[in-house]
């Protein structure tokens, strides 16, 4: 078995306690449950960076960071989750080179 988690489907109810314990996780906070609001919890815009890079390397699946903002709660992101697609490892930007020239 794969060590993602994305090999075992989760859906439905216990997608949504894998994001309930994402956010507890993360926000370490233990009384958060699948309606609390992710503004009425200690979250920054770091928080969302770690959401999206977990849901990426643990289910696989590419979600945009607005996405977390308009699906606020464990259980509105479940179902964001849920229909969001595989996640290919490539950046939404293109490589640049940063190399620095003599040129000058």
């Amino acid at each position: 078995m794969s060590d993602r988690l994305a090999d075992a489907a989760l859906s439905g109810e216990e997608l949504v306690r894998w994001v309930v314990d994402l956010w507890r996780s993360l926000i370490d906070l233990p009384d958060i449950d699948a309606d609390t609001h992710l503004l009425d919890v200690p979250a920054s815009s770091l928080t969302a960076v770690r959401m999206r890079s977990r849901i990426q390397s643990e289910l696989g699946k590419e979600i945009d960071l607005i996405d977390i903002l308009d699906h606020p709660t464990p259980r509105e992101m479940a179902e964001l989750i849920a229909r969001a697609p595989a996640w290919t490892g490539e950046q939404p930007w293109p490589e640049d080179d940063w190399s620095t020239t003599e040129d000058d």
